[in-house]
């Protein structure tokens, strides 16, 4: 599968709280960001709506996943359905390693790279170096896109420790 070397867009699903502060970040750091999310709620400056999750993911060549827990991001990811194909989706939703793992095994059946992450922080700190995201997943994925990643916080890997 092949990825940009260079993030022009970004989608996020979900604007909870952290979704809402991941997506203002985003857009703030220069990123297209798209949003999606399943109740009315406003969407944060410098983004752009949408009113499905297709239209969020098909907008973008990574797609964030912060949602309740992992069934609701499930059932959004499968509204999601053929736009999956040739895309990130870097899942923020908090959950077991196994759903990780049977979300990374469902999303490669769909064409789809998995990135696997954690937030450690409070939505007012998304963007400081007081925010911490650990992932797991796709290392090619995680490697195009990590200039995105970090613009989120302090990235972690579980082999390499923090930059």
């Amino acid at each position: 599968m092949q990825f940009s070397q260079q993030i022009a867009s970004v989608s996020v699903l979900g604007l909870g709280d952290m979704g809402t502060a991941i997506a203002r970040t985003l857009a703030d750091r220069g990123h297209h960001t798209t949003v999606w999310n399943r109740s009315a709620r406003d969407a944060p400056t410098g983004t752009r709506r949408v009113a499905s999750p297709t239209e969020a993911v098909a907008a973008s060549p990574v797609t964030l996943v912060c949602v309740l827990d992992q069934p609701a991001a499930r059932e959004t990811l499968e509204a999601a359905g053929a736009a999956l194909a040739g895309r990130v989706v870097v899942n923020l939703t908090s959950g077991t390693p196994a759903q990780a793992r049977e979300t990374a095994a469902w999303l490669g059946e769909h064409g789809a790279e998995h990135l696997d992450g954690s937030v450690m922080a409070d939505p007012e700190n998304v963007g400081t170096p007081q925010t911490s995201f650990l992932y797991s997943g796709s290392q090619p994925a995680f490697d195009t896109h990590r200039t995105m990643l970090d613009s989120l916080g302090t990235t972690l890997r579980p082999q390499e420790g923090h930059r």
